[in-house]
Parts: C-alpha cells; sequence; structure tokens
C-alpha cells in the first residue's frame, strides 16, 4: 500500500519533514497503468457467450444460472447476480450501438462475470448512484449493490466490468 501512495501523492511527509515523492505518476498515466493491469485471469475453465441485444439475454440466464446452480449457489444469489448482469447489459444496450461479451467461471468459491464491450462509463460508476432519468436510467450502481465486488476498467475504447458473487457469503 505504501508503495502505491509514492504514485499517487507528490509529497511524502517524513516525521516534521516533507519532501517531494521521486516515484510520483501523474494521476492520468497512473489511472491508464493501473486499468492495463485489470484483476488476475482466471486458471480454470472459462465459458464465454456474445450479446447483441435484449433478447440474447434469456440465453445468458441460462448459461450462468447453470454454472452458479452446478456449484451450489444459493437461489437468492443467482438471483442477484443475473439482475446485476441484466443491469449491465442495461448499461450496455444504452451507451454503445454494438454487442458485448460475457465471459463468466467459478474461482475461489465466487462465480465471476466480466462484461467487455465499446461504451464508456462515468467515473466512478458502479459506486455512485446517479440521478435516475429517462434518457440513462440508474447506471451500474444496482450492479454494484448486487454483486460482493464489482470491478470497472476502461482501456482503448473498451470497458470492463467485473462482477463477483460469493457461492456462500456466510460462510467465506
Amino acid at each position: 500500500i505504501i508503495a502505491t501512495c509514492r504514485h499517487t501523492h507528490p509529497n511524502i511527509q517524513h516525521g516534521e519533514r516533507t519532501s517531494p515523492s521521486e516515484h510520483f505518476d501523474d494521476p492520468r498515466q497512473f489511472r491508464i497503468r493501473v486499468q492495463s493491469m485489470g484483476p488476475p485471469s482466471p486458471a480454470g475453465l472459462v465459458e464465454s457467450v456474445t450479446v447483441n441485444g435484449l433478447s440474447d439475454l434469456s440465453d445468458v440466464h441460462s448459461r450462468v444460472e447453470d454454472m452458479a446452480r452446478r456449484d451450489i449457489m444459493r437461489p437468492d444469489r443467482v438471483s442477484d447476480l443475473l439482475r446485476a448482469i441484466d443491469d449491465v447489459f442495461a448499461t450496455v444496450f444504452v451507451h454503445s450501438t454494438g454487442s458485448a461479451t460475457l465471459r463468466y467461471w467459478v474461482e475461489r468459491q465466487r462465480v465471476i462475470c466480466e462484461v467487455a464491450g465499446a461504451w464508456t462509463t462515468a467515473p466512478f460508476a458502479g459506486f455512485i448512484q446517479y440521478v435516475d432519468n429517462e434518457d440513462d436510467g440508474p447506471g451500474l450502481w444496482p450492479s454494484g449493490q448486487l454483486a460482493d465486488l464489482i470491478v470497472v476498467r476502461e482501456l482503448d475504447g473498451v470497458t470492463v466490468v467485473r462482477l463477483e458473487v460469493l457461492l456462500e457469503p456466510d460462510h467465506v
């Protein structure tokens, strides 16, 4: 953590003395570097499906639900995950003209879903509740409330939203 702080704080305090950080990065460059790293890639089997519109979501639901139930996820958590995925795709379809790809897998007692597509997000998407309006809807905020973790990263015109839901949240 301290090593990262040296990159994000222009000055470092040493007791009574303040000195410029030798490792300070321009915030925009730091953001690009951190986002390009992203979360680790999956270690096991990854399934993938391309979603071109709302009509494809029933297939997405079937696939993700089968995987989650196979790995013994509680029904209420499956429902949360499917609603979170729906909210991400709703955002995709509002803010892009193309398709998006869903990758999903189970790892370390978590179901992980990543939606990738060519759209842009607002700063802190998934963490701030924006005012709901007729044009844009609530954005990714509901997904962030339903999932145990949401990570949104954007690089070279591609946005990736990663949702993680614990298989058994009471026991992990």
